[in-house]
């Protein structure tokens, strides 16, 4: 399931870090994602890319419409996802 986190150590350590903090939780979604998005203050974020890879562009707004749309995205892919734990990330 983590194969891709798994095989980088910064990754797997940034997760852990992230866990531990409280500050975040990080939840497995199982089926394409086809657009990364992040709700940052006011801002929402964006990243188009194609399947691999880091993103091609970045898009920035504060657009109410746009923050709606991006947390309904965000709890769905939380409602149907895993919560992911820090002890997933150790060996």
């Amino acid at each position: 399931m983590l194969d891709r986190i798994g095989t980088d150590a910064r990754m797997v350590d940034h997760a852990q870090e992230m866990i531990e903090s409280g500050q975040a939780k990080l939840f497995w979604h199982e089926g394409p994602i086809p657009v990364t998005v992040f709700v940052i203050d006011d801002w929402v974020l964006l990243c188009l890319s194609g399947d691999e890879g880091p993103p091609h562009a970045v898009i920035e707004t504060t657009d109410a419409a746009i923050r709606s749309w991006a947390e309904s995205i965000i709890d769905t892919y939380r409602r149907e996802g895993k919560s992911l734990d820090s002890e997933l990330f150790t060996e």
